[in-house]
């Protein structure tokens, strides 16, 4: 729909539910923050917002992200019809509008030409502005929720579905769980086919398919039973049941620590973090995780719980590690190194573009040894999620060879790096990751045992 600039645009519906109108991209709707109620709306009501920038800005229903629009917005004048040119240059400095452009170009590129062309633009784009760094599994969430919409159960694969941290699957699995009735054992078939496809050449397309389950499916249980967002152990014992029928503990955990995600990701955009103190604290970030009694759900649920203590810090590392370590000392002492692991993990995934030296001081903020080599592999890999889909490498190992890491740290770094690398490009990632860290003077063991 075009309108002028200054117009306000109501939304309502005629269906049985409710909706939540909002701006891409799914789940985070970073593109236009502000173009967002922060709740679902009752069926009986509207919302309205005011446009007051030019540009293409798309949005989807959060309640049902596969049902999509896009208002254009002209400037006064201006008459609203397909004759008006937006340029797409995405030079602009207002990041709303830079976002609203790389999402055009991609979409455009995904519809015309199709999902490996959806890809390659998402690497030019990168390749153009180290700005998208930070978006970069985002969008690859977004190509994934816009392929299921486009081919349905028939996605061509495609080994780039491994760039920006598999954020593929992540939306693709989101549109198959709705597109199926939350499906389970539909959506585990799928999976493992997709393992079965790429074998050893990607070894993380399983793993990573089996998180985007535990997305959708929370997704899914949210969107047919709202009420439960007042009752989060019994929501998340859904989704965790759900997970049962995946085949192993891995996978199992894996789809945890998705339906974890979600769960925490719909309380902070509600921000109701302070109505469930005995969930979302500093002073015990693991609340939510003891209504569980799987190994395998505990795991998932500290996982990304951890992650939550660092948003609830304001991502101060020094705040978040001294309010997480002593909780998982507490309530599993065994988990303190995943927990550890996956608040640097949210670190790196955020400072692609950021010097080395203020990553070292974040892990330095922990005295236990052994803890900061938690940290350290964490923080190179979060920089491996949101790296470079050209050369995911290059800026993680310079993070390993920093100065202020001591040989201990920067060996468990580079080990990280290799395994990652096999993981996503297979015998090809292997190698160049070892080539890349050797340039350093620097072998990890996977290497040596590669004869590489």
């Amino acid at each position: 729909m075009y309108v002028t600039r200054g117009t306000k645009v109501s939304w309502h519906t005629a269906r049985d539910g409710s909706f939540w109108p909002a701006s891409d991209l799914h789940p985070a709707h970073a593109i236009y923050p502000a173009f967002d109620p922060r709740r679902p709306l009752d069926p009986e009501e509207s919302w309205s917002f005011l446009f007051e920038r030019d540009g293409r800005w798309t949005y989807h229903d959060h309640i049902d992200p596969g049902a999509m629009g896009m208002i254009i917005v002209v400037p006064p004048g201006v008459s609203g019809n397909g004759s008006y040119e937006i340029p797409v240059a995405c030079d602009q400095e207002k990041p709303a509008e830079r976002k609203a452009c790389w999402k055009e170009r991609i979409m455009g590129m995904l519809e015309g030409d199709g999902l490996d062309a959806a890809f390659s633009e998402m690497e030019k784009i990168y390749s153009e502005d180290p700005r998208f760094a930070s978006d970069c599994h985002g969008f690859g969430h977004d190509i994934g929720l816009l392929a299921y919409r486009r081919y349905g159960e028939d996605v061509p694969p495609t080994h780039q579905m491994a760039i920006c941290g598999q954020g593929f699957y992540h939306g693709y699995m989101e549109g198959f769980l709705f597109g199926n009735g939350g499906d389970m054992r539909a959506a585990s078939e799928f999976c493992l086919s997709m393992g079965d496809h790429f074998d050893d050449a990607f070894e993380l397309s399983a793993p990573q398919c089996h998180h985007g389950m535990g997305h959708g499916q929370m997704e899914y249980h949210l969107s047919t039973n709202l009420d439960l967002i007042s009752d989060l152990p019994r929501l998340v014992s859904l989704g965790i049941k759900d997970c049962t029928v995946l085949p192993d503990d891995d996978a199992r955990f894996r789809c945890a620590s998705g339906v974890y995600a979600v769960t925490k990701d719909w309380v902070n955009i509600q921000k109701l973090t302070h109505t469930y103190p005995d969930s979302f604290s500093l002073e015990d970030p693991f609340g939510l995780c003891r209504h569980v009694s799987e190994d395998w759900a505990k795991r998932g649920c500290a996982w990304e719980l951890s992650k939550q203590a660092l948003i609830m810090a304001k991502m101060d590392p020094a705040v978040a590690f001294a309010s997480l370590i002593p909780a998982g000392l507490a309530w599993e002492p065994d988990y303190v190194p995943l927990m550890i692991t996956s608040a640097a993990f949210l670190i790196g995934e955020m400072s692609v573009g950021k010097a080395d030296d203020g990553l070292v001081r974040a892990c330095q903020t922990i005295e236990e040894l052994e803890q900061r080599r938690s940290c350290v592999k964490g923080m190179v890999g979060g920089l491996l999620f949101n790296g470079d889909p050209n050369d995911e490498v290059a800026r993680s190992v310079r993070f390993c060879m920093a100065e202020g890491l001591t040989p201990s740290e920067s060996d468990s770094c580079s080990e990280t790096i290799a395994r990652y690398m096999e993981e996503a490009r297979g015998a090809a990632g292997l190698r160049d990751a070892c080539r890349a860290i050797a340039a350093h003077g620097a072998q990890p063991a996977v290497c040596e045992i590669a004869d590489i």
